[in-house]
């Protein structure tokens, strides 16, 4: 297990959210999504990532830390996941128009 003190998860959070934020970028830069742009085994590898944090996490002894950062992490990995999510239905059907996948949340 990697460093799960508090201080180390959230060292390990920061540099999974600038790896979240740095895929955006590039998919905006590229004038795409970021289920396109980043592809289901890179948007997996960030899902498994977050997911062993999270549980991680939860062995903080301080109820206080624990709850905070598990507040923090779960927003993170949901917009991670549903990008993970759209990317794996793209790649089933490319040919399919992507916006018929992901309008409702663009554009809600």
């Amino acid at each position: 297990m990697a460093n799960s003190t508090c201080a180390g998860i959230w060292d390990r959070y920061e540099k999974l959210k600038r790896s979240y934020y740095s895929l955006v970028e590039g998919a905006l830069s590229k004038d795409s999504t970021l289920a396109q742009y980043a592809g289901s085994d890179r948007l997996n590898e960030l899902v498994n990532e977050l997911d062993r944090l999270l549980d991680d996490s939860s062995e903080l002894i301080n109820e206080h830390d624990r709850r905070k950062i598990q507040a923090t992490i779960i927003p993170l990995l949901l917009r991670v996941e549903e990008a993970f999510a759209d990317a794996c239905l793209f790649e089933c059907d490319p040919a399919a128009s992507f916006e018929d996948y992901v309008y409702p949340r663009i554009y809600a």
